[in-house]
């Protein structure tokens, strides 16, 4: 359920931001999502993100080892974000605030991904 969630998210909010950015450019324009600063780049990522997600959401072990995996390296480029902005401001187009949505998703799955139980072993 929380990699359908998650993944869900994810290509929801990269949809709707490629929608309003375009593709004229992968680098520009910036357009603001929900408070969350995008370039196309960045929503491409987002899109293949929570697809990528979403594809292990229906067997639960490889649910288990995505959110861990992908989580904490979305919890790591969050806190990256978070220290240094401006790394990813010019090709991403990211600013604080996509930076404490990745570091918190990220953390929340890989700890949900950790404690989980695995039915069916």
């Amino acid at each position: 359920i929380v990699a359908v969630v998650l993944g869900g998210f994810f290509v929801i909010l990269g949809t709707v931001a490629l929608a309003r950015v375009g593709m004229s450019s992968l680098t520009s324009p910036t357009e603001s999502v929900w408070g969350l600063t995008h370039t196309p780049l960045m929503a491409l990522i987002e899109i293949a993100l929570g697809l990528f997600i979403l594809t292990s959401a229906p067997y639960p072990f490889t649910a288990r080892t995505t959110l861990c995996g992908i989580g904490a390296l979305m919890a790591v480029f969050g806190i990256v974000m978070l220290i240094e902005p401006a790394v990813f401001a010019d090709t991403l187009g990211v600013n604080r605030q996509m930076g404490l949505l990745y570091t918190a998703a990220g953390a929340g799955s890989t700890v949900l991904g950790w404690v989980s139980p695995v039915l069916g072993r």
